[in-house]
């Protein structure tokens, strides 16, 4: 996730604080799992047919938008985690986004990938 903010470091250390949790339904919670997918897919036993990615882009901050459903996700995870020092500072951050974002100044990007995969048939081995 990129958030165009004015406070960069708390910025990321909220980000990778929702990325890196492990929700209950989770056997494991890797935050960078995208940037080893392609890798992971090459040492699997299976044939790697495709890699893709697509950008999720946000600039206006509105409510049910992606940047809005983002923010609201990181925030309950603080909550939720026990993280008080970020939790005291989630309402500044937030008005900050939307100042920003009454500025014309707001952005927020997300990256997803994925792989497609097949079985190695016999006539594909």
């Amino acid at each position: 996730m990129v958030f165009n903010t004015s406070d960069i470091e708390l910025t990321r250390t909220l980000v990778h604080a929702n990325a890196d949790t492990q929700e209950a339904w989770m056997d494991a919670a890797d935050g960078v799992i995208g940037r080893k997918l392609v890798a992971i897919a090459r040492h699997s036993p299976f044939e790697l047919l495709d890699s893709l990615a697509w950008v999720i882009l946000d600039t206006a901050f509105e409510a049910d938008g992606p940047a809005h459903t983002a923010t609201r996700s990181i925030a309950a995870t603080v909550r939720r985690d026990g993280h008080h020092d970020l939790a005291a500072r989630l309402s500044d951050w937030i008005d900050d986004l939307q100042s920003l974002a009454q500025r014309g100044e707001f952005l927020f990007s997300v990256n997803d990938y994925a792989v497609l995969l097949r079985k190695p048939s016999a006539a594909h081995s």
